[in-house]
């Protein structure tokens, strides 16, 4: 299922006009329901769901609790039941953003409940919600609330979805998202695959890639993979698959580690008190390499204590983080105090609860600044990383067959993250380190830390463990660059059309036009402001005997490398730097970039993206180098 919803408020003519009203959910059932929670004078304390008084809190939070169990037993449960009595697994998302994953505006009351019935947890990521580089951001997007609150779906989006899968054993760990759709045209292959790492490093292990057409155009939610031929970048999609298909396969049917379980805010919400959404500790941790899964009540009131720990399936966590709320369900404070009276470390965020629904005083629990809580931290965390761009570092530990895993991934888009990473518990343990773009494995002897280096748009698995596996393995090795450079200095272009030129047969003499001599790379639009496909780069270089070095600079937005004729590597997302062997003589470099189809199609939804240049921008440099 795609996007059900309650609809609350709908627009209703009155008079002339129309205007927006709300309309809550009503049959005998949710009539029952009150009854039962706030007793046989419920229909006196109804009024408090839109005035306030003494009753509004638990009178809101009854309503809300009614319905949206109502909706987990009739829709969700229902649905999926028979799905499983014939076979068939029930996947699918609501609507999670601009707050509505816990309001029946658009969505159906609560995340968690709408999607229990479910086999897989869900959720989707379209209309440029997410968009590298904007983490701290506030962006337009084209839906109908115009702006993103990037807090959310930065931080709390992905983590809503694997964390269902983490505590609910129906989803067998399986957090499945809608992805790449509806972001435009201008929404390439680095993209995608920032996208990708984006929503793995989280936890989430499904993906429904969004969306093949038998039109074009289509001008509904482009980007299109193949789209009739039209799409240059449809062969480099592929790779992306690829590297999907590894990944998510190394991080399911296994179990995931995590410091700390936060409280899911759906009721301080329907309180009408203030509150804290999740989002806001969810970003601190995440930005200082704390893993974190997001917990409803639901699931904290079945959950047991087990040495102190939180166990919820095959997870445990040490520490519950309270997000702030003004009121708190009564029920949700005692299973808070058995968590913390079982030796669960609690904290509240920034202040306990003015008090509860019933109206009883909260007291004797810690109080956590959300400022202070990366240091309070300090004693459940399982990795360290220090040096620069540390705030770009996203990581996640899993363990599958005895093997425990860290992938880890720069989220930045210009910066690289340079760290000193300390994991607890594997100190001066050898490992691998796995590169699964590459699809490239080494053996690596431990130290007391771990050096690593991840320029943007890279990512890295680290495996503890494998110890059969690893004697198997080649050594890992450094190129070391010389510091001269060969510096092309003229270049002979040609350009293809997205038909013209079919990447997969890897000639690059096949489909060009005429070529024209340049001594300066530049943006490609900057001539042809409406280009789009594939943009041939040749040129002479005199090099020496030995391993060389070719890095590109910066790409619009893939390129391919040839060297006398030999194919040697394509390359999708940054670095654009390629290896190869030569002796000393004149060899003819060609290079072939391949673009999005942004400034040709000039469809609305990329307009709300940053477009990257199309093209070979630079700058180009050859170097000697060997392995050490």
């Amino acid at each position: 299922s795609d996007e059900p919803f309650i609809m609350r408020n709908a627009l209703l003519p009155i008079g002339d006009a129309n205007r927006s009203k709300g309309i809550f959910a009503w049959n005998d059932n949710v009539r029952a329901g009150l009854e039962e929670k706030l007793g046989e004078d419920w229909l006196l304390k109804l009024p408090s769901l839109w005035f306030p008084g003494d009753h509004a809190a638990e009178t809101r939070i009854a309503y809300m609790d009614v319905v949206t169990n109502l909706y987990r037993e009739c829709f969700s449960y229902q649905l999926g039941d028979w799905c499983r009595a014939h076979g068939v697994e029930y996947i699918g998302h609501i609507v999670e953003d601009d707050g509505s994953h816990c309001r029946t505006a658009n969505a159906a009351g609560h995340f968690f409940r709408s999607l229990d019935g479910q086999d897989m947890a869900g959720i989707d990521v379209v209309l440029c919600q997410i968009v590298p580089g904007m983490t701290d951001n506030t962006i337009a997007v084209p839906c109908s609330y115009d702006i993103s609150d990037h807090e959310f779906f930065h931080f709390g989006l992905a983590k809503l979805g694997s964390s269902h899968a983490h505590i609910q054993p129906q989803k067998r760990g399986r957090a499945m998202c809608e992805i790449y759709g509806a972001y435009g045209w201008a929404e390439g292959l680095p993209m995608m695959k920032w996208l990708t790492d984006h929503m793995l490093v989280r936890g989430i292990n499904e993906f429904v890639p969004h969306a093949f057409t038998p039109k074009y155009p289509d001008y509904d939610c482009p980007p299109h993979f193949y789209a009739h031929g039209h799409n240059p970048e449809y062969r480099g999609f592929g790779r992306v698959m690829d590297y999907v298909n590894r990944v998510s396969t190394i991080l399911s049917d296994g179990r995931h580690f995590a410091s700390a379980a936060i409280l899911y805010h759906a009721e301080a919400e329907w309180s009408g008190g203030k509150y804290m959404k999740f989002e806001k500790p969810a970003k601190i941790l995440t930005q200082a390499q704390i893993d974190f899964d997001i917990i409803p009540e639901d699931y904290l009131a079945k959950a047991e204590v087990r040495d102190g720990k939180i166990c919820l399936g095959k997870e445990t966590y040490p520490v519950l983080i309270v997000p702030y709320t003004e009121i708190l369900p009564d029920a949700i404070l005692n299973d808070i105090r058995r968590m913390r009276d079982a030796g669960v470390q609690v904290y509240f965020i920034d202040d306990l609860p003015d008090r509860t629904a019933a109206g009883k005083s909260v007291q004797d629990f810690d109080v956590c600044a959300l400022e202070s809580l990366v240091e309070t931290m300090k004693p459940y965390r399982d990795l360290t990383a220090e040096g620069t761009a540390v705030r770009d570092l996203r990581f996640f530990h899993y363990e599958k067959d005895g093997t425990e895993v860290y992938f880890l991934t720069n989220e930045g888009i210009t910066e690289t993250v340079s760290v000193e990473l300390t994991i607890a518990g594997h100190e001066k343990k050898k490992y691998i380190q796995y590169d699964p773009m590459e699809n490239k494995a080494f053996r690596v002897e431990g130290g007391d830390t771990i050096a690593l280096t991840l320029e943007p748009y890279q990512s890295v698995m680290l495996f503890f463990g494998a110890d059969c596996l690893w004697e198997e393995l080649p050594e890992q090795k450094t190129l070391c660059t010389d510091d001269r450079a060969v510096v092309p200095q003229t270049w002979q272009i040609a350009f293809a059309e997205p038909e013209a030129y079919d990447p997969a047969d890897r000639n690059p003499e096949n489909g060009f036009g005429e070529t024209a001599q340049i001594k300066e790379l530049y943006n490609i639009v900057r001539e042809n402001p409406r280009f789009a496909g594939f943009v041939r780069y040749e040129t002479e270089a005199e090099l020496t005997e030995g391993l060389c070095v070719m890095d590109l600079g910066k790409v619009g937005e893939c390129a391919a490398l040839w060297v006398n004729g030999e194919y040697v590597d394509e390359k999708i997302i940054p670095p654009y730097r390629f290896t190869f062997n030569a002796k000393a003589g004149v060899y003819k470099i060609t290079v072939v970039t391949t673009s999005h189809l942004g400034y040709h199609m000039r469809d609305g939804f990329s307009r709300f993206l940053m477009m990257e240049p199309v093209g070979l921008i630079g700058p180009v440099e050859i170097r000697s180098a060997e392995e050490r």
